[in-house]
């Protein structure tokens, strides 16, 4: 026996559910009323959301100063800002707290980055980076 479908109840303005169930009225759409108009706007709005999501970028840049980078991370869950530093020892990403990982990879793509260790370098620190990376 089909399991039926659970519902909740939601608030809306009143005057937006007049004018919603008098355009149903007045004009001859798919919908049979205000929950279905409701509901099928919910699920199209969802479907954009959804795909302008997927079509961002996993990293931004979100600023930098003299010890490193600060990158967004959209597919963290929690803390999605994450910074990248740039020590006399090396780069290395606070959030995993080692010098290999995808943040790491993006920050060594970021020109200013590239800038920063370039001159640290002249200033005398030994940041092992291969040049390949910051190229």
């Amino acid at each position: 026996m089909p399991r039926k479908p659970e519902y909740t109840g939601i608030s809306i303005k009143t005057e937006l559910a007049q004018d919603v169930e008098a355009f149903i009225k007045e004009h001859s759409t798919k919908y049979r009323s205000l929950t279905h108009f409701i509901e099928d706007s919910a699920i199209e709005r969802l479907k954009d959301l959804r795909t302008q999501l997927n079509e961002l970028p996993r990293f931004d840049r979100i600023n930098g100063d003299d010890t490193g980078v600060l990158i967004y991370d959209r597919e963290l869950k929690d803390n999605k800002a994450v910074h990248v530093s740039v020590r006399p020892q090396g780069v290395i990403c606070d959030f995993h707290q080692r010098g290999n990982c995808e943040h790491i990879k993006y920050a060594l793509k970021l020109p200013d980055v590239q800038e920063m260790i370039k001159k640290r370098r002249k200033e005398g620190w030994k940041i092992e980076v291969s040049e390949d990376e910051i190229s």
